[in-house]
């Protein structure tokens, strides 16, 4: 078991027969009906629903859904499968619903069965679609700023466009492990951005260095995709917060927008301790 009691930081046991987790101070933790379990107390909520919202997180599982980004998920677990074919805990910090774990998952070596998954991220409408999609993987409604992560409990773990601070990765990683980073790249749905913004400008993105560790691999990931779906147009502007950012006469225009031919680019960036 990977996840430690937010409250006093000792190790959670999962209770199946009371379908919860508990730690040795008896602090407990229901696991909701959809799998999940929330493990931020009420006390360090900063809003009642923090994180994406319900239609960010429907329109990204959606597009996911539709194989727009394959080819990150298939990159990922190249890297995986290079650097460390032997990790037995994955832990993605900003899982959202839960789809790079589930490809990831599938493209495992036969010999990996044993490998475990976790999720985290602070929407509980994203955790509890995670949950849902595949009960053999673990999650948990949490903080990336406050993880609820054993001290050396992760051999991998994910950081896909998804902020945490650099110390609460450190703590969470095993000596050996790998801390897995995916950024924007300069040029990424530039096409998009170039339809909300009159002056688009390209990302400041290439990472050379987190504190405390040292870059072994990096990869450059472009690719030009053709979405020809009403649907999944409209999906990938609302899984954006570019979409949410524009006007209102300027979100119409976009939600009638047929098909989109955009470039994505993404920079995969690969760290040890």
């Amino acid at each position: 078991m990977l996840w430690m009691c937010p409250i006093c930081h000792s190790p959670l046991q999962h209770q199946s027969q009371h379908k919860n987790f508990r730690c040795s101070n008896n602090h407990c933790f229901d696991i909701a009906k959809e799998g999940y379990c929330n493990l931020v107390p009420a006390n360090q909520k900063n809003s009642k629903n923090p994180g994406d919202s319900k239609a960010m997180i429907q329109a990204r599982r959606l597009f996911l859904g539709a194989g727009h980004y394959q080819h990150l998920a298939d990159a990922l677990s190249a890297m995986i499968i290079r650097h460390h074919p032997t990790a037995n805990n994955i832990l993605e910090v900003g899982c959202g619903e839960g789809y790079y774990l589930r490809q990831i998952d599938a493209a495992s070596q036969p010999n990996q069965d044993t490998r475990q998954y976790h999720g985290l991220d602070i929407s509980k409408e994203a955790v509890k679609l995670a949950a849902r999609a595949n009960k053999s993987h673990s999650y948990s409604v949490a903080s990336s700023f406050n993880m609820p992560v054993l001290a050396d409990g992760g051999d991998i773990i994910i950081r896909n466009f998804a902020p945490a601070p650099s110390e609460q990765i450190q703590r969470a990683l095993s000596d050996d492990g790998l801390f897995i980073v995916v950024t924007p790249g300069q040029h990424h749905l530039f096409q998009l951005r170039e339809l909300i913004y009159r002056s688009a400008k390209p990302h400041e993105s290439d990472i050379t260095g987190v504190e405390g560790f040292n870059l072994i691999d990096q990869q450059h990931l472009s690719k030009t995709i053709h979405i020809n779906v009403a649907s999944e147009v409209s999906a990938l502007l609302q899984m954006t917060p570019y979409y949410w950012q524009t006007s209102a006469e300027d979100q119409l225009k976009l939600d009638q927008l047929k098909q989109l031919e955009c470039q994505t680019d993404f920079v995969i960036s690969v760290f040890k301790q």
